[in-house]
């Protein structure tokens, strides 16, 4: 048997608690793969999988070994090793949602030379787009070389699509103005340069650390960036649309406080403060809602006959393929390196410009 020496779980009340565990792997049975975990990102996108993980479900894509731990999933690439299904051949490169950990067996269903579902019983009430696996010797615009970039943005970017198409849609909730709350994010970054290549008319507004605001205006991404502390100086004769990626409670009380009627919509997207609470006295409950981009693409995807999959996805290959030329990874190949990275990402400690990546197949311990 091969041992799956390199499983990372996390106390599911306490993320900052980690730990690595052993499993032996069963042999495959019938209409089952094995898949070997490659290159995969760590992004303030997973830390918000594990803060929500049981209000939303993500801790039971992957389960851990004990009551009170979980796996954090993470996007990446993946090869065949094993295969008991004829149309899955060992050796095939794999895109889709994985462990924090260096191998995963799935069952395929739905089978396609483009790609194929995770077939397995307990992940059949789980959201859809998460059970897809892409099978990437169908995918004209893949390279081994843009493996981390695609780790790092298309998950990010199929969410900033998402976004983008929902302020379009509902005409930005009558706003004139955009503001992204935590503009450092990914996500964040990914959903201004979709609004952008949108021609977009609205004004758009990156809310920043005092830390990563020269970063962040480097970037060019945003018509204006604002620290923390220029709260006070946003401007309340206009409408705003705020786009939270940080839920951090304290701060948007502040926004909501300041724009008053012209806080138009708060859409709480992630949780980039991992030890910030996320609703505060002095917030507008009537007009801050949760977008959960698994309910929206699935909705959106029903209204187009498919369609708005495939946009998405192009439109997240754009971004990455943009972002390749400024983002700087910050690669973790052993177990104190992949620690240390989720630590720096929990915590908020990664530079906008540096994405975090895993790669479970060049472990050297």
């Amino acid at each position: 048997m091969t041992k799956l020496i390199r499983a990372l779980e996390f106390r599911k009340n306490d993320l900052a608690q980690m730990r690595w565990q052993d499993f032996e792997l069963a042999p495959l049975k019938d209409g089952e793969v094995r898949l070997a975990i490659g290159t995969t990102a760590f992004t303030a996108n997973n830390v918000t999988y594990g803060l929500i993980g049981d209000k939303f479900g993500y801790w039971e894509f992957f389960p851990a070994s004990e009551q009170g731990w979980g796996i954090i999933p993470v996007w990446g690439f993946a090869q065949v090793t094993e295969s008991l299904v004829a149309d899955i051949k060992v050796g095939e490169r794999i895109y889709g949602y994985f462990p924090t950990a260096s191998h995963l067996t799935v069952t395929p269903a739905k089978i396609t030379p483009e790609n194929f579902l995770d077939g397995s019983q307990h992940r059949r009430p789980l959201p859809v787009i998460y059970n897809l696996y892409d099978c990437l010797a169908a995918d004209p615009t893949y390279t081994a070389e843009s493996e981390a970039y695609r780790s790092l943005f298309i998950p990010l970017a199929a969410t900033a699509y998402g976004l983008s198409d929902w302020l379009q849609q509902t005409n930005y909730q009558d706003a004139e103005v955009v503001l992204c709350v935590s503009a450092s994010s990914k996500t964040a970054l990914s959903t201004a340069m979709m609004l952008r290549s949108a021609g977009t008319d609205r004004k758009i507004v990156g809310l920043t650390s005092l830390r990563n605001r020269d970063v962040v205006e480097k970037l060019g991404v945003y018509d204006q960036v604002l620290t923390y502390d220029d709260i006070p100086g946003l401007d309340t004769s206009r409408p705003h649309v705020m786009i939270d990626f940080a839920g951090n409670g304290e701060v948007s009380a502040k926004i909501h406080q300041h724009l008053g009627d012209n806080m138009r919509h708060n859409a709480g997207v992630g949780a980039s403060h991992a030890e910030a609470v996320r609703v505060a006295p002095g917030m507008n409950a009537d007009r801050t809602k949760l977008f959960f981009m698994p309910s929206y693409a699935a909705e959106r995807m029903k209204e187009t006959d498919g369609q708005f999959r495939e946009d998405m996805r192009g439109a997240a290959a754009r971004v990455t393929k943009e972002a390749a030329n400024w983002m700087r990874l910050d690669i973790a190949t052993n177990r104190s390196s992949v620690e240390a990275l989720v630590k720096k990402v929990r915590e908020g400690q990664i530079a906008p410009d540096q994405g975090g990546i895993i790669c479970f197949d060049r472990f050297e311990n």
